[in-house]
């Protein structure tokens, strides 16, 4: 495309600094953005801005390291979930969700047990509002929104090489059950990223999932609220990994073997990585955040055990 009107001015002027190439702009979206496509699947870029012309030798590459570090294992794999991030059923039906502009996408991972079969099923979701003016609007996540992207009578192969048949048999009402025994319970919680990636279970309180979150906020701006759904096994929960935006993984979580109060988890990574676990225990009145820091071995691999005991 021409950048130049034919009178010979600049359709597109840049700033004024730089030889007016404008290479101090700043990017506004970039935590949603690498929200959105960390959950989707597909390969997450990095967009590294230059601190002067490119020609110029003293010219600095900047990235936004947290960010980077967010979407990815220290190996450089991609930290992602079972299924691409998709549109709810109420954000795709006009006015479902209240506001004109809000939007509650979801994914979840299926992470297969020790030995056969599936261990269970966590979900994510993530609301934020496109066009919305003036105080971000809020949002409830049902169960009815996440439960259709898993059928109970066919759920995910735990292998790499199968390819989902698509088939969908179920009402898609609830969660499909996983494991064995099929958890009965499961905790949410609010995800901050960033925040997490320094203060691990700061700011986390796992709840008890009783088929929603109300008052969901759904910001205008940069970001978006992400929230986890984590079954319980046994009597406690794997929330996840501390600071990522998928905090299920397929690539860190090989399998997670369950036991009556106690769960072991095994995890691939960087030899020498160190990986903050995230667990729930119970406690009077409810469950807490427990953090974990398990150490990859030198073959790439670690087994990370949590009881109800710990503390």
């Amino acid at each position: 495309m021409a950048g130049l009107y034919p009178n010979g001015t600049v359709k597109w002027p840049c700033g004024s600094i730089n030889k007016g190439e404008g290479t101090s702009g700043q990017f506004k979206m970039q935590l949603q953005q690498t929200m959105l496509a960390s959950l989707s699947l597909g390969p997450v870029g990095i967009s590294d801005q230059l601190s002067a012309r490119p020609d110029n030798a003293s010219a600095q590459i900047t990235s936004n390291v947290s960010l980077v570090m967010a979407t990815c294992a220290a190996t450089g794999d991609l930290l992602q979930p079972s299924y691409p991030l998709t549109p709810t059923e109420r954000s795709i039906i006009s006015g479902q969700l209240g506001t004109q502009g809000a939007e509650l996408w979801a994914t979840f991972t299926a992470v297969p047990a020790a030995r056969t079969g599936l261990a269970g099923i966590w979900y994510t979701a993530l609301g934020f509002c496109l066009s919305c003016k003036g105080h971000a609007p809020t949002g409830n996540l049902t169960e009815r929104d996440l439960a259709p992207m898993v059928d109970a009578a066919g759920l995910p192969s735990p292998s790499f090489s199968d390819v989902p048949s698509g088939s969908f048999t179920a009402a898609g009402a609830t969660f499909a059950p996983a494991g064995d025994p099929a958890p009965t319970q499961h905790l949410w919680w609010r995800a901050d990223v960033l925040a997490q990636q320094a203060s691990g279970c700061d700011g986390v309180e796992p709840l008890l999932w009783n088929g929603t979150v109300p008052n969901l906020p759904l910001p205008t701006g940069d970001g978006g609220t992400l929230v986890h759904v984590a079954p319980v096994l046994g009597s406690v929960a794997l929330l996840g990994e501390a600071g990522k935006v998928s905090a299920m993984s397929t690539y860190r979580f090989a399998s997670v073997e369950v036991a009556s109060s106690s769960l072991t988890v095994a995890l691939r990574g960087k030899p020498g990585e160190k990986v903050g676990l995230l667990f729930a225990a119970p406690v009077a009145g409810g469950f807490k955040c427990v953090e974990q820091v398990q150490v990859i071995g030198s073959d790439g691999t670690a087994t990370a055990s949590f009881s109800a005991e710990s503390r």
